[in-house]
């Protein structure tokens, strides 16, 4: 799914971009489901002054294995930051990961 929304405002455009990708996966025999989401957002400010350019992805994983009780979740979101101004041009970048382990219990 993709999405883009322009706006007109009085002192610029601002134009936001976003897809989104879905996948998932099911063995079901060996009780292991895998799912993955994948969301991408970019957001183009024209400005007098400048351009302003926000890129950020988020990647989720999560893996659930039935039989043992065990789910995995994993998260990656990177910022990017990417300004032009008049007199020079910023970039900022971050990402951050996390990854998070359930072991269940039936008991």
């Amino acid at each position: 799914c993709c999405y883009v929304t322009v706006l007109l405002l009085c002192h610029g455009v601002v134009v936001v971009s976003r897809c989104c990708c879905y996948v998932t996966v099911l063995l079901l025999c060996h009780g292991v489901v895998v799912m993955s989401r994948c969301c991408c957002c970019v957001t183009v400010l024209l400005l007098c002054h400048g351009v302003v350019v926000m890129s950020r992805c988020c990647c989720y994983v999560t893996v659930l294995l039935l039989c043992h009780g065990v789910v995995v979740m994993s998260r990656c979101c990177c910022y990017v930051t990417v300004l032009l101004l008049c007199h020079g041009v910023v970039v900022m970048s971050r990402c951050c990961c996390c990854v998070t382990v359930l072991l269940l219990c039936h008991g």
